[in-house]
């Protein structure tokens, strides 16, 4: 397609916002933003017949990760793609029309190239306005070549209904898509659905190359950097070395990797997403610009890559940052206000939906992962200061262990990660006690050390150590982020709610939680959806009466408080704020798992709300997950823990100790997606689930047959979960932990 023959279109309507720079003169269709933000007027009553062509070829090398729509409102919606024919600055057009042929077209400022940015990757995104409301657009970039003009695939786009619509609204939910010895079958499956838009809540990335903890590798799926030199290197030189992405350069070709595969790109070209992040697009378990697998005890924040991460984020993502129609990343800004990612969008009278950022804003894990077992988390005084009694799992303590019985158990614990003068302070005294009984045992020969007796323990003061909440080894995510006791763990927690007024349970910030309760709580939509990166509703197993493990592994543990299960007592207030306005569902991804709950207040389980957790599109399953942290730790395997963490659902969903009786479906083993329907009546939601290893090869035969389909709904005005049976609709009752007929 020739330039001149690009020009011929018909009058435009719409407006063309760039979200950063434009170039170039002025002629007619709308305006466009100049680099200084104001918008020159370029409208035109002047109409011309449109001329039906074939079109230009599409290159696919130009336009390597396709094309892509994010953040439709009723009038507008944001457009995206990325070239790739140059080093510098490159000039580009966008077409859209309402016809799929586009035969009928749009004209933005033929004379005022679009500009994909050497600075920016070359990735080009606009904000396209004036558009009809709950309406398919098609659009393309164009390019030219040596004097021919070349295309990107046609994509397709919807905007929204607008508020005042009484249309049902029916969307998709995706997370966590690990492309490391994984494909994206749940997204070929998600292609022949119809839906409206598809909300993604992170994990679009994973920034590890190989880390052999959740990702396979070898085959096909491999990822590697260019700059080998930008990225941590782990365990360099031996079999289990890999590589975290750090430099910009590394971040940016993680999404130019992802973006390429076939099936994501169709998703993208057939549907406009909605984006947050979660952990990965920065790196794994992070809270701020903290990483969590570094050696170095202190690590602090590592503010350059969080730089790094977020800006390819913005870069790749088709998001309409709020208030800012013509945003460039700026690294120069302090963060977390770089990039403020939450944002609220409205679709019809039905659904409007609160999109949050978890990550951002959040505090440490309650856990010091560096914190040694044995020393004591929370003291008599300070459990007394917070009107709270130690737990069972709790013990005696000596207040320094540097000067009680004038020192002689300090050199007991001498080690290279221990040396003798971080050795103080108070220590459990059953720690105390274990390891003397160690060191006695393995040196038959010498002088016995001397055990605290029981007269001395029964003077001492209790409270909690580290190893009462599970934790084994400095440096462990074993009892600090993974696997703790529950009880003690929720008695620490709030006593450190008490201690610093409810700051060391942050997770949205005060900024964002009260944005969060103004949105929802005035809005008059049917459903407030919140898209909610982890999972409210707890995971609890209760193991306390298995004879078979050994007593260290008998007790009710939280499964992860790396996300709402580690931060109770401000969920609890959140739950309770979100069950006053009432028709709130929260949409969750990050676990890997299917789970269906009524998150409740445990103060009062009568303040609930309604969760959808939705699995990984091919990341590995919630159940492999555990078992292989179980297979991490040598005591925790060889007590028996991989069978435990194999059998996971049954400790979850047990019907005799109770230990979940609000999480009313888990599904542990699959990937797959959600697809939601909302009108004035229900909520219905849709699992559709494929075993782990529907994502190891590319999807052969009938991609249908692979994936089964899971019902719930809830209806309007009420928090009660329904599940579609052979029979009907089963209400879930919480005496009985089951789905009830009646």
């Amino acid at each position: 397609m020739k330039r001149r023959d690009f020009l011929r279109s018909a009058a435009a309507t719409a407006t063309a916002v760039v979200v950063g720079p434009a170039c170039g003169g002025t002629t007619s269709g709308g305006s466009v933003a100049t680099t200084d933000g104001g918008p020159t007027d370029t409208s035109s009553d002047t109409a011309t017949d449109a001329v039906i062509d074939p079109g230009p070829p599409v290159d696919t090398a130009r336009f390597p990760q396709s094309v892509a729509s994010g953040d439709p409102g009723p009038g507008n919606v944001i457009l995206w793609t990325r070239v790739a024919a140059g080093e510098g600055d490159i000039a580009v057009k966008l077409q859209v029309s309402t016809d799929e042929a586009m035969a009928s077209l749009s004209e933005f400022e033929s004379d005022a190239d679009l500009v994909a940015l050497a600075s920016q990757d070359h990735c080009v995104k606009v904000r396209v306005e004036g558009l009809e409301a709950n309406t398919h657009y098609y659009y393309r970039f164009l390019l030219e070549v040596d004097g021919e003009t070349v295309g990107s695939k046609i994509g397709r786009t919807k905007t929204a209904p607008d508020a005042e619509s009484d249309v049902p609204v029916r969307f998709a939910v995706v997370t966590c898509q690990d492309y490391i010895g994984k494909h994206f079958n749940s997204y070929k499956r998600l292609a022949q659905e119809e839906v409206d838009f598809v909300v993604h809540l992170g994990d679009y990335i994973y920034e590890t190359t190989g880390d052999a903890d959740f990702q396979a590798s070898g085959g096909t799926r491999t990822v590697s950097f260019t700059d080998q030199a930008g990225a941590i290197t782990f365990y360099g030189g031996t079999d289990g070395e890999y590589q975290a992405a750090q430099s910009l350069s590394n971040y940016r070709e993680l999404y130019k990797i992802y973006r390429g595969d076939p099936d994501l790109q169709a998703a993208h070209e057939r549907f406009p997403f909605v984006c947050v992040w979660d952990d990965h697009e920065f790196s794994d378990d992070c809270y701020g610009a903290v990483a969590t697998y570094s050696e170095d005890p202190e690590p602090g924040p590592d503010v350059p890559r969080r730089r790094n991460a977020n800006q390819a984020w913005s870069e790749y993502m088709p998001v309409d940052f709020p208030n800012q129609p013509n945003f460039v990343y700026d690294r120069g800004v302090e963060l977390p206000n770089d990039l403020t990612i939450y944002r609220d969008l409205r679709f019809g009278k039905h659904v409007h939906l609160a999109m949050t950022d978890l990550r951002s804003y959040r505090a440490d894990h309650l856990i010091d992962e560096m914190a040694w077992p044995g020393f004591v988390a929370a003291t008599a005084e300070e459990l007394a200061d917070a009107g709270l009694e130690a737990p069972e799992r709790s013990g005696p303590y000596v207040e320094d262990i540097s000067t009680f019985a004038d020192g002689v158990y300090v050199d007991i614990f001498v080690s290279e990660e221990m040396p003798a003068q971080s050795i103080t302070g108070a220590v459990s005294a059953e720690y105390i006690n274990d390891r003397v009984t160690e060191v006695n045992d393995g040196n038959p020969d010498a002088d016995p050390i001397a055990l605290i007796d029981e007269e001395a323990l029964a003077s001492l003061p209790v409270g909690i150590a580290y190893h009462h909440m599970g934790k084994s080894g400095v440096g462990s995510s074993l009892g600090a982020r993974y696997l703790a006791l529950q009880e003690p763990f929720d008695v620490y927690a709030k006593m450190l709610w008490h201690k610093s007024g409810g700051d060391r349970q942050t997770v949205l910030g005060a900024a964002q939680r009260e944005w969060l309760l103004d949105t929802l709580s005035g809005s008059d939509a049917t459903w407030k959806v919140w898209g909610n990166e982890y999972t409210l509703t707890p995971r609890r197993a209760d193991i306390s009466n298995l004879d078979f493990v050994p007593e260290f592994l008998r007790g009710k543990f939280l499964l992860s408080v790396e996300d709402w299960d580690g931060m109770p007592d401000r969920r609890d207030q959140l739950i309770a704020a979100l069950s006053e306005i009432g028709g709130v569902v929260a949409i969750t991804g990050d676990i890997h798992a299917f789970f269906t709950g009524i998150p409740w207040d445990e103060r009062d389980p009568s303040k609930r709300i309604v969760e959808f957790v939705t699995a990984g599109i091919s990341s590995a399953p919630y159940r492999t997950l555990l078992m292989n942290t179980a297979a991490s730790d040598p005591a925790l395997a060889a007590a028996g823990a991989v069978a435990l963490a194999a059998s996971a659902a049954q400790w979850l969903m047990d019907k005799v100790n109770k230990p979940n009786p609000n999480l009313t479906y888990s599904d542990l083993e699959s990937n797959g997606f959600s697809i939601i329907e909302a009108d004035g009546e229900s909520l219905q939601t849709s699992y559709y689930a494929a075993n782990e290893t529907v994502a190891d090869e590319p999807a052969q035969g009938d991609i249908m047959e692979l994936f089964a389909e899971t019902r719930f709904r809830v209806a309007v005005g009420t928090t009660v979960l329904e599940k579609e049976g052979e029979s009907g609709w089963a209400t879930w009752d919480t005496e009985t932990i089951s789905w009830s007929d009646d």
